[in-house]
């Protein structure tokens, strides 16, 4: 259950925890390699979309405490 808690922490998707669920609560190996293979390119796919969205995020951030200086600045 502790893999199930992180993946809901970390933001993943609740579809795709559902797919990693057999695995982890019935004990069965059945399966679970190709399972695995797919999860974990979903998960890479969704961190990799998370990592361009933290990145667009910074930059806004950025123009918009240079913004902010620039009006403090100009501010008498």
């Amino acid at each position: 259950m502790l893999v199930i808690r992180s993946l809901l922490e970390s933001g993943l998707p609740v579809r795709l925890i559902r797919e990693v669920l057999p695995g982890h609560t019935d004990g069965s190996d059945a399966g679970t390699d190709a399972v695995c293979v797919d999860f974990l390119h979903e998960v890479q796919s969704y961190q990799d979309r998370l990592s361009a969205r933290i990145a667009v995020l910074s930059g806004q951030q950025a123009a918009l405490d240079a913004y902010l200086r620039e009006a403090r600045r100009a501010d008498p």
